[in-house]
């Protein structure tokens, strides 16, 4: 089975690929004249400009440049910069005092002179009013607010040199130029006056992104920083000596230079540079960002030959199809089609991808993965995860796949920034399809300068972003059933785990499931399917434990083959589950079965690999594949079960492997009973399902497991072990990642946003927190995101209660105080704009 399932996986490939995909690409032209400068005219139009004439307009953000008929064998030095709600809002400026000038967005354009006869190199224009500067010192003004007049004004600035670059940052205004020179005006241009740069070289472009924090480039590979609005600058080491002739950011977090045969950049708001070493090697003039639908805000340079080059992420890079968790005592591996313990190099097919301990090339599971099984119309339709898997990397809209090149693993640990690793520069990219974060200022907004990616006190993250919606990856030989039409399933898949003693070996896994599609699923079954090997895959018992929601492996021997004496045990354990808003009042379902099939038995115990789409949606349901209930031995007469062997291995009490599993198909309750079970690789699935269980378009669903390994003085005692530390993992959940219910049906939708006072308060240990959502634009189907969070009385951050989408309802939390010293703490709810916060007192 194994082996068959390898062959077929070779199809996909499994290499690594670079964790920084990004490229540049020659954007054509249509002219080989030089270009100077690239910036934005208006909201949804951009220019490139160059000599002899040349203009090029990106019209309403779209991917192709057009060359604009201008007439003219003029040299077009500069794109103006404008702000302004009045006059022209379009201005192009050459040399000899002339302007092209548009008041239509681009459509049409007219040459007007200033009253000048300098070259003009910029200008910006803000409010009512434009500045233009040029050679000789060159600073004028004009009012578009006053129509009648038409005059250019001329302002003194005490120098003769060239002005290169005029930048603001609202009211101020900064020049430089020629010799150092750099002027600052706080009164809208009235007056300006000389600031100190430090250095004679030509400084060409100047660039404020606060008005305390500004950033100056020229020639010799000259930065400048100022921290005080340009009083003081301070040199940063640029790497280079070639000339720097244009600087451009988007927010504080990415700046670019473009030079003479070099392109530089910074992640850390310019206090270092980095030569770009990819960059091809052209004289560029100019340089911006443009925003993208897909790819977010993508740099742009302009230079010599008409050449245009943007930097985005690499087209020939395909996400990494697996990343490694592995921050703590386990080493396991995550792949793209959403199986998850598969070893990561697919042609060393004799090893498993859970590692335990780590770097010992002993693993305890073969592949496990999540498994959603549902009607729809009446059709069976399902997403598998067993051996291949049938997710694609990315999301779904109306059930139509869609991807881009950055929907990948992004993974984090403990020590990364914006500098060491490109998945937390750029983490923000998954933010809205539900990555975590750290909220830091507590504002609910994601701020790559200010939160934290990943989960609160964990030592390695992983994120990612799958869905069913792609059929070419539903197949029959997945494994487990599969070869389904697609469900339209979103998953936003996280992974965590922690290096604190207590959780050394444990994983943490939160799917997050929403219908994307149009269409209800009905009858819905959710579950995780494993294929456990320990060590030897054919000494392995399977069992469960019910109170615990914990499925388990564990050796029938004392001496397994790879892990000797005393092997561990292996087991999953269910954390949260879906709620089923279907049922009145609604109710959490926990799990709902724990199957261990066996295929020497019988036929419809049956061999995973030759399993329907039927097959599994019984199975997830907690039946053998023909529909057949399981039955316990231990009763008489036997009775039917959807939890084999629940019993207890190292006391042997309950329904254990030594007391045997009946051979019955075909609905019979009867047949041989074979007492012991023989060991063997066995299969473990717990699912979590109903059969009024629905999830209708745009609802989300929560189902987080945990994977854990423990090693005792036996292979019996190893079981006991890992229910002990399961029940450790249960409380260490329940206490930080609390769940939201709905604990009575609701008759009325609420009107309004309500927080109400926890009950009881003052409180002991536990208390309860009401929240009702109304409908939101007038409908009840429309979710709002809402976060609840608690705070000490110093306003520090304690814990997360709620941060997710709620439907219009009326909710019930529970806060778990007991970890916490007494005293007074705060609870805000954020939803939308609404806010509100109580205090709560906790005794002990």
């Amino acid at each position: 089975m194994k082996n068959i399932l390898t062959v077929l996986l070779l199809a996909i490939a499994l290499t690594s690929y670079s964790q920084v995909p990004y490229k540049y690409y020659e954007v054509q032209s249509g002219t080989n004249s030089d270009l100077y400068d690239i910036a934005q005219g208006d909201v949804y139009h951009y220019y490139i400009c160059g000599a002899n004439g040349t203009l090029l307009w990106l019209k309403n953000l779209d991917s192709n440049w057009i060359t604009v008929q201008t007439n003219t064998n003029l040299n077009y030095n500069r794109v103006s910069k404008n702000s302004s709600s009045t006059g022209f809002n379009n201005l192009i400026l050459s040399n000899n005092g002339l302007l092209l000038l548009s008041s239509n967005s681009g459509y049409n354009w007219v040459v007007q002179g200033c009253g000048f006869a300098n070259n003009l190199n910029d200008g910006i224009g803000y409010s009512d009013k434009y500045i233009l500067i040029g050679d000789n010192g060159l600073v004028i003004r004009k009012l578009f607010n006053n129509p009648s007049d038409t005059t250019w004004h001329l302002i003194e600035n005490g120098t003769t040199g060239s002005l290169k670059s005029i930048t603001y940052f609202f009211p101020n205004y900064w020049i430089v130029g020629d010799n150092g020179f750099i002027r600052k005006s706080t009164n809208n241009g009235y007056s300006w006056y000389t600031m100190n740069s430090g250095v004679l070289n030509t400084l060409n472009s100047v660039n404020f992104i606060s008005n305390d924090t500004g950033f100056i480039v020229g020639n010799g590979g000259l930065i400048l920083k100022s921290y005080d609005g340009g009083l003081s600058w301070t040199q940063k080491n640029s790497g280079t000596t070639q000339n720097l002739n244009r600087i451009a950011g988007y927010s504080n977090s990415f700046l670019y230079v473009a030079g003479n045969k070099v392109i530089l950049y910074s992640t850390n708001k310019g206090e270092n540079w980095i030569i770009d070493t990819t960059a091809p090697k052209y004289n560029f003039y100019g340089c911006c960002f443009i925003p993208s639908s897909f790819y977010g805000n993508n740099p742009y340079f302009v230079g010599e030959g008409g050449r245009i080059y943007k930097r985005m992420l690499d087209s020939t890079f395909h996400p990494n199809i697996n990343v490694l968790l592995n921050g703590n005592n386990i080493n396991s591996s995550f792949m793209k089609t959403g199986i998850f313990d598969k070893k990561y190099d697919i042609y060393n097919n004799s090893q498993s991808g859970f590692e335990w301990p780590k770097g010992s090339n002993k693993y305890a599971i073969y592949s496990s993965g999540l498994c959603i099984s549902a009607f729809v119309n009446n059709n069976l339709r399902q997403v598998s995860a067993s051996y291949s898997g049938e997710y694609s990397p990315g999301y779904c809209e109306h059930g139509i796949y869609k991807t881009g090149d950055f929907f990948k693993y992004f993974k984090i640990s403990r020590g990364d920034n914006a500098q060491n690793n490109w998945d937390w520069a750029n983490w923000g990219m998954m933010v809205p399809y539900g990555a975590p974060f750290i909220d830091v200022n507590h504002n609910g907004i994601y701020e790559p300068e200010i939160d934290t990616p990943g989960v609160r006190n964990a030592v390695q993250t992983i994120f990612y972003c799958m869905t069913d919606a792609y059929s070419g990856n539903h197949s029959a030989g997945e494994g487990f059933g599969g070869g389904t039409l697609p469900l339209g399933a979103e998953v936003h898949l996280t992974a965590w785990a922690y290096d604190s003693p207590g959780l050394q070996d444990v994983q943490f896994i939160n799917y997050e499931i929403i219908n994307k599609s149009d269409t209800t699923w009905k009858r819905v079954k959710i579950g995780t399917f494993s294929d456990p090997d320990l060590g030897d895959p054919s000494d392995d018992y399977i069992g469960c434990d019910t109170s615990l929601k914990l499925s388990f492996c564990y050796n029938a021997g004392n001496n397994d083959d790879v892990y000797g004496l005393n092997p561990p045990a292996i087991g999953f354990t269910l954390l949260t589950s879906s709620v089923n808003k279907s049922a009145v009042p609604n109710k959490i379902l926990g799990m709902t079965s724990s199957i261990s099939p066996y295929k020497y038995f019988t036929n419809c115990e049956g061999e995973l690999g030759w399993w329907s789409s039927k097959a599994a949606y019984f199975t997830l349901s907690g039946y053998k594949n023909d529909s057949t209930s399981w039955v316990d031995p231990t009763y008489t007469p036997y009775a039917k079960t959807k939890y084999t062997y629940s019993g207890d291995p190292e006391t042997n009490t309950g329904w254990t492997r030594l007391k045997g599993s009946v051979a019955n198909c075909n609905q019979d309750s009867t047949g041989n009973l074979y007492a012991p079970v023989a060991p063997g690789d066995m299969k473990m699935i717990f699912g979590s399902g109903a059969e009024d269980f629905s999830i209708t378009p745009g609802d989300t669903q929560k189902f987080v497991i945990a994977q854990m390994i423990a090693r005792g003085t036996s292979n019996l005692n190893s079981v006991t072990e890992l229910k002990n530390l399961c029940e450790q993992v249960r409380n260490f959940y329940d206490i930080n990642f609390p769940f939201v219910i709905n604990p009575t049906p609701v008759v009325e939708i609420p009107q309004n946003f309500l927080l109400a006072q926890n009950y009881p308060n003052p409180f002991n240990s536990s208390t309860r927190i009401k929240f009702e959502i109304p409908k939101i634009n007038g409908s009840a189907s429309n979710s709002v995101h809402v976060t609840i969070k608690v705070y000490d009385l110093l306003g520090r951050e304690i814990q997360t209660l709620a941060n997710g989408e709620y439907l219009p309802n009326k909710y019930e939390i529970i806060f778990e105080g007991k970890n916490f010293a007494s005293g007074m703490y705060f609870y805000r709810l954020t939803a939308g704009d609404f806010t509100a916060v109580k205090r709560m007192v906790l005794i002990k």
